[in-house]
């Protein structure tokens, strides 16, 4: 099995006293493209902020180069949107590995092969993104 170019190790993270991200493992291995989803609040953000290094989990994590992406489509026009989502889906079939944020399906490209779902700060579901499309927790938290 190959190296991951991120390991999460059941991390935690508090800012300014407020327990935000609990317990997170995750890791995104070579050949990996995962997209994070959740609703308003979820902890996507802070998640991203963590895999980034922007902030210290209050336990141990680690990372190697990624292209982080965080909400990407967001106020585009459907032009702009449309090249966006070409450009990371040529990225994704790269070597690049990439972490995209988005509460939207419709911004999952191809090359995405797995999903995380996020919900309070927890992840709730993860795994390959032909069996997490199926999950009735991704519905119940982003809607139809």
């Amino acid at each position: 099995m190959k190296r991951p170019l991120v390991e999460i190790r059941h991390a935690a993270v508090t800012l300014e006293g407020t327990l935000v991200i609990r317990d997170i493992a995750w890791q995104l291995r070579p050949g990996e493209h995962w997209a994070v989803l959740g609703p308003n609040g979820a902890g996507k953000s802070t998640f991203l902020r963590l895999v980034r290094g922007d902030i210290w989990p209050d336990q141990s994590g680690e990372g190697r180069s990624v292209l982080i992406l965080d909400e990407p489509c967001s106020g585009l026009n459907p032009a702009a949107r449309e090249g966006v989502l070409r450009m990371i889906e040529t990225i994704g079939r790269g070597r690049t590995g990439l972490v995209l944020v988005t509460h939207h399906l419709e911004d999952l490209v191809p090359s995405i092969t797995h999903l995380m779902l996020t919900d309070g700060g927890r992840i709730v579901a993860q795994g390959e993104k032909a069996a997490m499309l199926k999950d009735r927790r991704l519905q119940e938290l982003l809607g139809p």
